[in-house]
């Protein structure tokens, strides 16, 4: 086919007869579906006839017949050259949250259905109050109604409706909230929720599989660790799972699964992309949130930046980060931290990046003593500093 047009190659046809036998005789030219060009001019219906018309009575049910057979063979050319399809059906889906199974193995050996299934009991869709569109999802945490979400679903809302995978739909009300970690959770009247299994990143590895869990179900895999995602009206999220998996407007705040089943992120989705806040983090977050309606960071007072290769080369370290700036009256400073002191390890972990630092200080508490290996003028040193809350300007 070629600009709208269809051909067919001719090829030679044998017809089953053989060459000695005899054609046999042609019928009339009135009793054929053709006639060869030297006939036509000998048919009433080459010219303006003056036959009349009663005499015509057999050539409507010839012209008939061959126009059902030319609108057959047009129809057969149609569909073989897929230019005559069924338009599929608008199809207004009635049952919620119902996800698509999806035949895709993983390494565990479990099924993305099974995987769903186990886990979709303990995933919630939220909604604004009186809507009957999801906001986003959620994951039920604790089975005394604590639900944790993305803080993006929840921005400027305190009352959502939350309905449950059986398809019950609960008031609920934000009662925490930390933008830093874009985690938010809400409390349900409910005591008998199913809790999802919460994982963790200690052993998460770039090209796992992972699966979406929300109001619908995507798969795909863990892209990248560790990465820094600005929010276009929001603070620096780091240490955030990327993965191809798509999150949908309504996913976000939903499950990301391990080919274990276990819970390893809350998703979130930051202009197309997908990520996902890691659970360990999400996991303290929440605690502090229930506990105490707040979350209060660790504080040691340095600002920097990444040390180069470089100089990593160069100091003899695999990495570290490179103190800019000591604020006054911080816990650095009270320790005799200064600028271009380079930070290599936090309690025996190894520090290589200056968010590296900042993720290992944000599982720490206020008040606790933190011991600093440090590299100052080639020459390696340490200092414990005991954190504190962080300011609020």
């Amino acid at each position: 086919m070629k600009n709208g047009s269809v051909s067919f190659d001719v090829m030679e046809h044998d017809d089953g007869l053989g060459e000695e036998e005899p054609i046999p005789p042609l019928l009339p030219p009135d009793d054929r579906l053709w006639r060869h060009p030297s006939e036509m001019a000998l048919h009433p219906f080459a010219g303006r006839s003056s036959r009349p018309r009663g005499e015509g009575g057999r050539v409507w049910p010839v012209a008939g017949l061959s126009g059902l057979i030319g609108a057959l063979l047009a129809t057969a050319v149609l569909v073989a050259t897929g230019m005559m399809r069924e338009r599929p059906a608008t199809i207004r889906t009635v049952v919620q949250r119902e996800a698509s199974p999806v035949a895709v193995p993983v390494a565990a050996g479990a099924g993305i259905v099974d995987l769903a299934e186990k886990t979709r009991p303990a995933v919630v869709e939220v909604r604004a109050v009186g809507s009957d569109e999801p906001m986003g999802s959620g994951v039920v945490f604790r089975s005394d109604g604590w639900v944790v979400t993305s803080h993006q679903v929840v921005v400027g809302v305190v009352d959502v409706t939350v309905v449950l995978a059986d398809g019950t739909a609960e008031a609920g009300r934000v009662v925490g909230r930390d933008a830093d970690t874009n985690i938010a959770v809400i409390k349900l009247d409910r005591r008998d929720m199913t809790t999802a299994a919460l994982g963790s990143v200690a052993s998460l590895k770039v090209g796992q599989v992972a699966v979406v869990v929300g109001s619908t179900l995507s798969v795909g895999v863990i892209s990248a660790l560790g990465r820094e995602v600005r929010l276009p009206k929001g603070p620096l999220l780091l240490d955030m799972i990327q993965t191809d998996a798509p999150v949908a407007p309504g996913a976000a705040g939903g499950a990301l699964v391990d080919s274990g089943g276990g819970v390893i992120g809350i998703a979130t989705s930051v202009e197309g992309a997908s990520y996902a806040t890691p659970i360990d983090a999400a996991r303290d977050v929440a605690e502090q949130l229930i506990t105490t309606g707040k979350v209060v960071h660790a504080w040691l007072g340095v600002e920097g930046e990444t040390l180069s290769s470089a100089d990593a080369r160069a100091l003899g370290v695999d990495g570290g980060a490179v103190v800019r700036r000591v604020r006054p009256g911080s816990p650095a400073a009270a320790v005799g931290l200064a600028a271009k002191d380079v930070i290599v390890s936090v309690d025996g972990a190894t520090i290589g990046s200056m968010t590296a630092l900042k993720v290992l200080l944000r599982s720490k508490r206020p008040g606790q003593a933190v011991d600093i290996a440090y590299v100052r003028d080639g020459k390696q040193a340490h200092a414990v500093a005991t954190l504190t809350p962080r300011p609020t300007a």
